[in-house]
């Protein structure tokens, strides 16, 4: 039986096999061997690979961030103020966070194994050479022209979330490390930071650091005027309610500034807002649906410092059956608990009110020679549960009732992004030695959190958040890599299907 060549199609290429027939006799059949001759061009064999493999490299996981990286343009804004090495350096710690955080004595040997370092072989990327390029980076403005190019250059509807994190540090001996409201409760001293998202882009587009000290509320001030020295005009503020303030109201109103922020039940004009509409809250013709759930809403104006505020109160039903449920339950739990420690003489009624804490309102406690007797206040509780499920949010601007609370209820994405920066970037209790470094890591976090926020968003957009988390999309990307042949010559391995249609979704090329 005489050999023949036959045409294989892989993945839309011809190859050519030579196939050599013979008889097998356990099955009694005629079977073929193959044998790979090479590529099909014009009828002829062509080895594609007449040399072999002596090296691979990471390289699919990078595709979707460096297209971010160049969509943002980070890299002609970073060489505007880093010569060319500390660039690539810089890149390559950020990429490193987005995909595989490693300490910075580590990223030199994953960085030879990129296709990174393909292109830049002579960087040595050492602990010791980042940690300079780190506190260089802290002591310059680079931070300050990085967030400016960045909102320059972005053609969006100027709709910024923002909000305050406080991030932990073992690191001893730096000043702006300070105690205060921890919201990790680790113990440990903090560095603030807060964080401006761009709504459309799904980007931060801006940061700001502050002691550890520092309260939400003093922070908007600061971050307005650098708003406006980078040329923001007519956006909108999304606030949560703790910045909600006399003060930053009428800065707000002042600078002309429009915003959506919910209000704080402690001052005295919300409360009686609130008390005051609370029967038109009832009204059947306040109804109205979103997403599915009955609302009342109401249109209110309260008058704050000489200023009369716009805003829409809100009453949740279901809301407030499921706050009741909770609330009941919280208070049942205390009050067993007080009356159990209350049968010990030895425990004093502070003590037991220590043990209420910020329920204590809502108990009559007193003791009696035998005991201690614990009663409900009713009208105290009562009180409590006909403000459960009501909210009110004040808003500068032509916004209707929906848009006012869609638009609040989307700031979920700074609470993300404050998440991805302590935990997937690992920007949890870093420890440095300088202020400086210190700083200039809290940079490189900032940059690694907008690139893979600004993913999350593209996937979002292209409905791939619906099969793959942003993990899951890196693994497989990473299944791609680049080959070095013994002549030197540079191979990426076939796409599967999967990573096709990833990348076609994406608009993104391999």
């Amino acid at each position: 039986m005489k050999t023949f060549t036959r045409i294989k199609v892989i993945n839309n290429r011809e190859y050519l096999y030579e196939i050599t027939p013979y008889y097998d006799p356990e099955t009694k059949k005629i079977r073929h061997k193959s044998r790979y001759l090479g590529k099909n061009k014009e009828g002829r064999p062509v080895r594609v690979r007449s040399h072999i493999p002596v090296r691979a490299f990471s390289y699919g996981e990078f595709i979707p961030f460096l297209s971010i990286i160049q969509e943002l343009k980070i890299k002609e804004i970073l060489s505007e103020y880093l010569n060319l090495e500390e660039v690539t350096s810089l890149i390559a710690v950020v990429l490193n966070r987005v995909v595989h955080p490693l300490s910075l004595q580590h990223i030199g040997s994953w960085f030879e194994g990129t296709c990174l370092y393909v292109d830049n072989p002579d960087i040595a990327l050492s602990s010791q050479s980042l940690s300079r390029l780190l506190e260089k980076i802290g002591n310059s403005s680079l931070p300050m022209k990085l967030s400016e190019g960045v909102i320059r250059q972005l053609k969006t509807e100027k709709v910024f979330f923002y909000d305050v994190t406080s991030i932990s540090s073992y690191s001893k001996g730096i000043g702006i490390l300070e105690y205060g409201y921890n919201r990790d409760n680790d113990g440990l001293a903090q560095v603030n930071v807060s964080l401006i998202v761009d709504r459309q882009m799904g980007i931060p587009v801006m940061y700001e650091i502050y002691p550890g000290s520092i309260v939400d509320v003093s922070t908007l001030l600061n971050t307005m005027k650098k708003l406006e020295g980078y040329g923001v005009k007519d956006c909108l503020m999304v606030l949560d309610r703790g910045f909600f303030s006399t003060a930053n109201l009428l800065e707000l109103e002042e600078r002309g500034m429009s915003y959506i922020i919910p209000a704080s039940i402690s001052m005295k004009v919300i409360k009686a807002a609130l008390n005051k509409v609370q029967k038109k809250l009832l009204d059947p013709n306040s109804i109205r649906m979103y997403n599915g759930e009955t609302m009342f809403v109401s249109h209110i104006e309260v008058k704050i410092a000489e200023r009369l505020i716009k805003g829409y109160c809100y009453y949740s039903p279901s809301r407030q059956n499921r706050e009741s449920e909770i609330f009941y339950k919280r208070l049942y739990e205390i009050k067993e608990a007080i009356e159990r420690h209350g049968e010990s003489r030895r425990i004093g009624m502070d003590t037991i009110e220590e043990i209420a804490g910020q329920y204590k309102r809502y108990f009559k406690i007193t003791r009696l020679n035998k005991g201690i007797e614990v009663k409900i206040r009713r009208n105290a509780v009562t009180q409590h549960i006909n403000r459960l499920g009501r909210f009110i949010i004040l808003y500068k601007g032509d916004i209707g009732w929906e848009e006012c609370l869609r638009t609040y209820r989307g700031k979920d994405i700074v609470e993300k992004g404050f998440d991805i920066l302590k935990n997937d970037l690992e920007g949890y209790t870093p420890n440095m030695r300088k202020e400086s470094t210190l700083r200039g890591l809290l940079f490189m976090l900032f940059i690694g959190l907008m690139i893979r926020m600004r993913l999350m968003k593209k996937m979002e957009n292209a409905g791939l958040n619906k099969k793959y988390s942003i993990d899951g999309l890196i693994t497989e990307l990473s299944k791609l890599k680049m080959i070095e042949l013994s002549n030197g010559q540079k191979l990426k391995t076939e796409l599967t299907k999967k990573q096709k249609q990833i990348l076609s979704l994406l608009d993104l090329c391999a």
